[in-house]
């Protein structure tokens, strides 16, 4: 009887120690700030799918993104768009100055 008490409390000690350790590795990751929250998209250049007025789809890296333009101009379907911001899911664009 006493074997299987301290076999018991053994098991007990390992499995609290584990996920003491999962649910503190959980809490770090969580309180790190994400890379796209950063970064995001911005930088990257694509083409607009249709026109810009100011809000229209664009396609960057073989995706497709809703796009609005920065300055609330009109950016032409199958212009050269650099992304400057992101708002949630909408990326803001400029036209590119070499076209």
């Amino acid at each position: 009887y006493r074997d299987f008490i301290v076999t018991v409390l053994g098991m007990v000690a390992v499995t609290i120690a584990f996920f003491s350790l999962v649910i503190m590795k959980v809490i770090s990751v969580s309180r790190k700030s994400r890379v796209h929250e950063h970064f995001g998209m911005k930088g990257f250049s694509g083409y607009a799918t249709e026109d810009l007025d100011p809000e229209g789809r664009i396609r960057i890296r073989g995706e497709w993104w809703n796009a609005r333009s920065a300055g609330g101009e009109r950016i032409p379907k199958e212009s050269s768009v650099t992304v400057r911001d992101q708002d949630g899911m909408v990326l803001i664009v400029e036209k590119n100055s070499r076209e």
